[in-house]
């Protein structure tokens, strides 16, 4: 196969490496409050409280799909199209219908919730209209937080979403303990918390986020056409529509569990996978990938060296990573949630979906840079029935556990789906798989040459 020299590949490995350190980095910092915050949640409310909690985050969670959140990606994959081939005024046309499509939907939400919240009270059976109206203010925060996203994904400010997270981490965290240990309040103490700190987060923005808009303002843009429309009824329909049945197939594991255990069982499953979600977080390198590949797309020899490195160094590094969780996980729960140590078998089950996550991650950047969220659709379509119908005689059979297996079967059924599908269409990204066991002086070159970016930025120091 064919290889970039390193000072070729050295601009677009360093954004990667750059982004996931920071990334990284910040991660550890925002689960590691995220965690705090929780356990002062859940250590403050009373269990009917903390229900009333969970039924406000759940209205404001039907809501909030409207945002269409899958969609994003598919923006920003044309943004960066548009921007690295030069086409300003595509670039500025699409930019602006971003914009004025989430301030829609943000105010729009913001109104429903305001004017329908005595509903939530007839379809929950709970009084929580007072707590929805609360946080219905965090629908037009959002709609300018997705903005200030999109501006600093299209300008690789990593750095930037790295300190935004964590900002509203700890604004978090400062308002629920003000909220009820000092004014007194219970849940709708939390509430506020959790507005006020989107909020916090977003302010603390704004002047970055207009100096990052100005270039834009003196650009010129394309009449007629609505490219939000196009790039929708192109293609974004399919992302749009893999994402429902992602939230579907996530949201659809409990409710087959409780078809055949009980409610209990549904707790020791969900700690389960809310312990390998807060794990694999700690690194988002999917959410480095997306922009810069798209961004390359069209080199080639890059393209096959990252798909290529990803299914061998990657794997190898994301199973040495899981060592971590698999020592620590077991003994923080012990710790802090002793009540939810049946959950750590499922929890390393699970984990074994780790070691393919760097493969997986390019995997998912080229599908959106390829535009093919409709190939995506499907994948994600066929996986879903096989978590109905396996997920249901694996939990009839094994117990919880066999959803932790059906889990594990899913993610790996769907990414060799999404593997073959792409080597199909891309033939010239294939490696014979005997390359993934063999080792030369290239291999050292490239683990030398990324261990040192990561010391660089660690550092701060040339290497």
């Amino acid at each position: 196969m064919s290889h970039d020299k390193p000072d070729q590949a050295q601009s677009i490995v360093a954004k990667i490496v750059e982004g996931t350190v920071w990334s990284s980095g910040s991660g550890v910092a925002v689960k590691i409050i995220g965690l705090l915050t929780t356990v002062t949640i859940i250590r403050i409310l009373s269990v009917p409280e903390y229900g009333l909690y969970q039924l406000t985050l759940a209205a404001y969670g039907i809501l909030a799909a409207f945002f269409f959140a899958g969609f994003d990606q598919v923006v920003l994959t044309d943004l960066m199209l548009a921007k690295s081939g030069g086409d300003s005024l595509r670039f500025k046309r699409l930019f602006s219908e971003f914009v004025s499509v989430k301030l829609m939907v943000g105010v729009a939400l913001f109104l429903v919730t305001l004017l329908g919240a005595n509903l939530a009270d007839a379809i929950y059976g709970e009084n929580i209209a007072f707590l929805v109206r609360i946080i219905a203010f965090l629908f037009p925060i959002v709609a300018f937080e997705r903005i200030l996203n999109m501006l600093l994904n299209i300008n690789l400010s990593f750095r930037a979403m790295s300190l935004f997270t964590f900002i509203g981490e700890a604004a978090k965290l400062g308002l629920v303990l003000f909220f009820t240990f000092v004014v007194g309040f219970g849940v709708q103490g939390i509430i506020f918390a959790i507005v006020g700190a989107s909020a916090i987060a977003l302010f603390s923005f704004v002047p970055y986020g207009i100096r990052l808009y100005r270039p834009l303002v003196a650009m010129k843009t394309l009449s007629g056409r609505t490219l939000m429309s196009e790039a929708f009824f192109s293609y974004g329909k399919w992302a749009i529509g893999a994402r429902y049945l992602n939230d579907l197939q996530r949201n659809i594991r409990p409710w087959l569990i409780k078809s055949f255990l009980p409610t209990e069982a549904v707790g020791i499953y969900a700690i389960a996978e809310n312990l390998y979600g807060q794990a694999i977080s700690l690194v988002p390198l999917g959410t480095v990938l997306t922009p810069i590949v798209s961004q390359t797309i069209h080199e080639r020899n890059r393209i096959k060296n990252l798909v290529y490195y990803s299914a061998k160094h990657g794997t190898i590094f994301f199973l040495i990573l899981a060592v971590l969780p698999a020592l620590a996980v077991p003994w923080l729960v012990g710790l802090l949630f002793p009540q939810h140590i049946n959950s750590i078998p499922l929890f390393y089950v699970i984990l074994l979906i780790m070691p393919p996550v760097g493969f997986v991650s390019v995997l998912t950047a080229v599908f959106y840079a390829q535009r093919q969220q409709k190939a995506h659709f499907v994948i994600t379509l066929l996986v879903l029935l096989i978590t109905l119908l396996v997920g249901s005689i694996l939990v009839r059979e094994l117990g919880v556990i066999g959803m932790a297996v059906e889990f594990t079967i899913s993610a790996y059924f769907f990414n060799i789906l999404r593997a073959w599908y792409l080597f199909r269409i891309n033939p010239d990204l294939r490696f014979p798989l005997l390359c993934l066991f063999k080792w030369d002086h290239k291999d050292l070159d490239f683990i030398k040459f990324m261990s040192g970016k990561v010391l660089q930025f660690l550092t701060g120091r040339k290497t």
